[in-house]
């Protein structure tokens, strides 16, 4: 075999390995790939943070989700590890002359199971047929094991006294501050679907 020869075989060696190592990271990406858009709804809602938790129509909470709940003002509770947050950011509204109340806040599938049924049954007798006010009701009131409000994390918060508008303006501007968010902005349903 001459020496041009054998320059050729190495060169033809390495570029099939680069070849195998490319097909293989392919093959790897694809795999990954596959799992993740055949995976079923709600499979991959936890990554790395518990601070990015996504629940919503499409993203159900695992069944075995742990909370360890914290009480927050009158009657209401939620997930112990926002509770810091949650209660500075009350203190610096309070410093602002606004008063929030947690309307709502941790809920179980039994008590989700139970806000669906009355919500139904308000449509229904509004005059609306059965099928119309389950329809109306998925609008606005998630179905068990799809409401963030079973995480622990999230919040309604209401003015005690009317100064509704002032209170909401004043959590879309600070809320961040404390590792909150607006979840449904007026102008953002089309986004949000609520």
């Amino acid at each position: 075999m001459s020496e041009e020869d054998s320059v050729f075989k190495r060169k033809e060696g390495k570029i099939i390995i680069t070849l195998f190592f490319i097909v293989l990271v392919f093959l790897i990406l694809l795999n990954a790939w596959d799992r993740h858009n055949n995976s079923k709804p709600g499979s991959e809602v936890f990554h790395t943070s518990w601070e990015l938790v996504l629940v919503n129509k499409q993203n159900r909470l695992p069944a075995d989700y742990k909370v360890k709940l914290k009480e927050f003002g009158k009657s209401q509770s939620v997930d112990k590890r926002i509770y810091p947050s949650l209660k500075k950011m009350f203190r610096a509204a309070e410093k602002d002359d606004m008063n929030p109340v947690v309307v709502s806040s941790y809920r179980t599938d039994a008590e989700q199971k139970k806000i669906r049924k009355a919500r139904i049954k308000f449509y229904v007798k509004q005059g609306y047929s059965k099928k119309e006010a389950v329809s109306m009701t998925d609008m606005f009131v998630a179905k068990p094991g799809y409401s963030e409000h079973q995480t622990g994390l999230a919040v309604d918060i209401n003015a005690e006294e009317g100064k509704g508008d002032e209170l909401y303006e004043w959590l879309e501007n600070n809320s961040c501050k404390y590792g909150f968010i607006v979840r449904y902005p007026d102008d953002k349903s089309s986004i949000t679907g609520i």
